[in-house]
């Protein structure tokens, strides 16, 4: 697990009506939800975004979309955050301003939600950015633009995008409606773990991780997809995940067993590992690799009950289809 923020951006269609406001960006944002399709996958968050501006990243909770080598949108949806901590982040405090470019820093509304709105310099002296960040004590938004600030045309077109925003509080998400593969869930029972912009999706028995303590003594298992050009490529994503498995565990892998297998038609590498270390609990791994084309899944079944998972993991793991 990875407890970092993240900066994000989503994409969508929706019908939009602006409640009052003033300049060039309303003081609040209230927007009409038409269709269910509008909404951002793996997101709770609606956006227009124009068909120039292509998606190159989907994630739960995060995506990422270009126009050109410097114009684009990132959105991110801080699952069980709160925004009111989260907001300093992106106060102009945050930013080393000095000699440079004017900037304009507000308190904004989306619908009923705090928010702050921000364009002004940000990384290089040559771009800008234009963002976004909305929420309340349960969840937070950031939705950011980046273009050169010579490109007044992206400037107001990335204001335009987030005019449109808006965000569903009551929604509940299906994880893996961003991702590219299915299997069964009821299999372990396991619960999903919120997490912001990670590939893996993580499960543990009560879908909490809370701490580092957790992760090092909670059964749990991990699905993720990855860019794989043939099946050699995709085995050499666990021989990573090992890596760092023993890198930041300062633990002892042994009795390692690996086979090629077969999964719903698509070439899989099955292994088998324990591991044991000074601050972990004791640990049985069951970790599949599948290909499929272009594409790797890799599951990763962590069993610190002594055994009792591993059988579930290994159905688990033949579930998977793409």
């Amino acid at each position: 697990m990875k407890y970092q923020l993240t900066q994000v951006l989503l994409s969508s269609l929706m019908t939009v009506q602006v409640c009052f406001g003033q300049l060039a960006f309303p003081d609040s944002i209230c927007t009409i939800k038409t269709e269910p399709s509008n909404r951002l996958k793996g997101t709770r968050v609606f956006l227009t975004i124009p068909t120039s501006y292509k998606i190159r990243t989907r994630a739960t909770s995060y995506l990422e979309f270009v126009k050109d080598s410097v114009t684009g949108l990132q959105v991110i949806e801080y699952i069980n955050h709160n925004f009111y901590q989260v907001k300093h982040e992106f106060s102009t405090e945050s930013f080393d301003l000095k000699n440079r470019d004017t900037w304009i820093s507000k308190d904004v509304k989306v619908d009923s939600f705090d928010g702050i709105y921000y364009t002004g310099p940000f990384k290089t002296a040559d771009t800008r950015a234009t963002f976004l960040v909305f929420g309340d004590s349960s969840f937070a938004v950031a939705i950011s633009g980046g273009f050169l600030k010579t490109d007044k045309v992206a400037e107001i077109e990335i204001n335009t995008i987030l005019k449109t925003t808006a965000f569903d509080k009551f929604l509940i998400v299906d994880p893996l409606e961003a991702a590219n593969f299915r299997f069964d869930k009821s299999i372990t029972g396991f619960k999903y773990v919120p997490s912001i912009g990670t590939n893996e999706l993580t499960y543990t028995a009560d879908g909490i991780i809370a701490s580092l303590d957790d992760e090092r003594h909670k059964s749990s298992f991990e699905v993720a997809s990855y860019k794989s050009i043939d099946f050699e490529n995709a085995k050499t994503i666990i021989k990573s995940k090992m890596e760092e498995l023993t890198e930041f565990s300062n633990s002892i892998v042994r009795n390692s067993a690996h086979r090629n297998i077969n999964i719903n038609g698509n070439t899989a590498y099955e292994m088998t590992m324990d591991e044991k270390g000074q601050f972990i609990a004791e640990t049985k791994f069951y970790i599949v690799v599948i290909q499929k084309e272009q594409t790797a899944v890799l599951f990763w079944g962590v069993d610190r009950d002594g055994g009792k998972w591993i059988e579930k993991f290994k159905a688990t793991a033949q579930s998977i289809i793409f």
